[in-house]
């Protein structure tokens, strides 16, 4: 992870539903799901202690996915205040 460009790395979501979210949050990950105009949705899951890092530099982040680096621009944060954690987190890809 590069903070100077506001990079995150993800990984492919695969299992999904509150279980499956609650498992992922439990280990440390953050569901996000990545949407473009034209594009079919993606899911994916990035580490909360590097979101925690990066989402105070702005809104504009590069999701780095094996080589594949997805532009994106933060669209909703989901937080769960009574416990303090980030719940989901949904990015508009930039074309």
């Amino acid at each position: 992870m590069s903070n100077a460009n506001n990079e995150i790395a993800v990984t492919l979501r695969e299992e999904f539903g509150n279980n499956a979210s609650r498992r992922a949050r439990h280990n440390g990950l953050v569901p996000v799901a990545v949407y473009g105009k034209g594009k079919e949705n993606r899911n994916f899951f990035m580490k909360s202690n590097e979101w925690e890092v990066v989402r105070k530099t702005g809104d504009k982040f590069v999701l780095v996915f094996g080589d594949e680096k997805i532009s994106v621009i933060a669209k909703e944060e989901q937080i769960n205040f009574m416990k303090s954690y980030v719940v989901h987190v949904d990015f508009q890809e930039m074309a």
